[in-house]
């Protein structure tokens, strides 16, 4: 069962155009550990989600990979749509989310 994620408003964030596609970026210190709120009650994905100004839809970005510097020390960590998002709305597909850890 899907978990009532609180949603972040969109213009805490930013999207940047890359070659891969749209990125939705953001710092870690705007949103606390707030991106890695479980998403189910029944599995250990964790991720967050975001309402836009604009539409009012919200899209929950779920964990894909944590990327650390050679210390170990995170860089920053990656999301993607969930599938349940992709299906309610479908701009969202093929975009991704960054968070630094500033």
């Amino acid at each position: 069962m899907k978990l009532n994620t609180i949603a972040f408003p969109s213009d805490k964030f930013s999207w940047v155009r890359t070659d891969n596609g749209m990125v939705l970026v953001g710092a870690a210190s705007d949103i606390r550990d707030l991106h890695l709120q479980l998403l189910y009650d029944d599995a250990c994905d964790v991720g967050f989600a975001v309402e836009s100004n604009y539409t009012g839809k919200v899209v929950v970005y779920s964990l894909n990979n944590v990327v650390k510097d050679v210390d170990g020390d995170i860089l920053y960590w990656t999301y993607t749509p969930t599938r349940d998002s992709e299906q309610k709305v479908p701009a969202c597909r093929g975009t991704t989310g960054k968070i630094y850890n500033d």
